[in-house]
């Protein structure tokens, strides 16, 4: 079994706002906090079942052709950053509908 522990999220954070006040804005750091956030949510599913598959999803990210930039760019960095703080992170699901 999986699960998609992140979905849209570069649209999609409002969960994220309701548990800990985290707001989306343009701040330098503001990928690295969300991805924080999105981290604890990866590591709870984790610890609640060590054997599914975690994955983070989205969409506009080969659909429209580099069209959507900064939705990419927050795809990639966020991926970057879950890695870098040895998130579980079994694998990323790229909308296509």
């Amino acid at each position: 079994y999986d699960w998609d522990v992140g979905n849209e999220p570069f649209t999609n954070f409002k969960v994220q706002a309701a548990v800990t006040g985290l707001q989306r804005n343009s701040t330098p750091d503001w990928i690295e906090r969300h991805a924080s956030v999105l981290g604890q949510f990866f590591r709870t599913a984790h610890e609640s079942d060590p054997d599914v598959r975690l994955y983070l999803n989205d969409y506009s990210i080969l659909e429209t052709g580099g069209a959507d930039a900064p939705h990419q760019d927050h795809f990639e960095r966020t991926i970057r950053q879950l890695q870098a703080d040895k998130t579980p992170l079994d694998g990323i699901g790229i909308q296509s509908h």
